[in-house]
């Protein structure tokens, strides 16, 4: 299910995906296709950053997520004015970010450093309705294009 927009404030759109291992590809598709019209340093940034938060959410769901339903749902919410993309994933685990670092043979583990020197800013939130969180990122392009 997707849903796009048009206004004052920019372009967004909404994108239910499977929390199954194909949402990171859906993901990342969708996002270097919506901020095409950024430039390809902020899509690639963007690609690797949404990609990292959306396949945490497919690894890390909450455990009662999928008892009323086969699978849970991660929503990816994409956000772009001229001179920024904002990327939020909404997941049903309501753990907090655990700014872990790298596992000890590097495989894994890099998301929140990625995010750090990547993304000019982000931050994750619970939801205010839902069991859940939010995390998001920015990425504002340079003065100097």
């Amino acid at each position: 299910m997707m849903g796009t927009g048009t206004g004052a404030n920019g372009v967004h759109e909404r994108l239910r995906l499977p929390a199954t291992e194909v949402a990171p590809r859906l993901a990342r598709r969708r996002v270097v296709e919506f901020c095409r019209e950024l430039g390809e340093d902020i899509a690639m940034a963007a690609e690797l950053l949404t990609s990292e938060l959306v396949t945490n959410a497919v690894i890390h769901p909450r455990p009662s997520a999928t008892a009323h339903s086969d699978v849970a749902a991660i929503v990816l919410h994409l956000h772009r004015t001229p001179d920024r993309l904002r990327v939020e994933v909404i997941d049903h685990d309501p753990e907090p970010l655990q700014p872990a670092g790298p596992a000890d043979d590097l495989s894994h583990g890099w998301g929140l450093q990625l995010l750090d020197r990547l993304a000019t800013s982000w931050g994750a939130q619970p939801l205010s309705v839902e069991v859940g969180k939010t995390v998001w990122f920015e990425i504002h392009a340079s003065a100097d294009g």
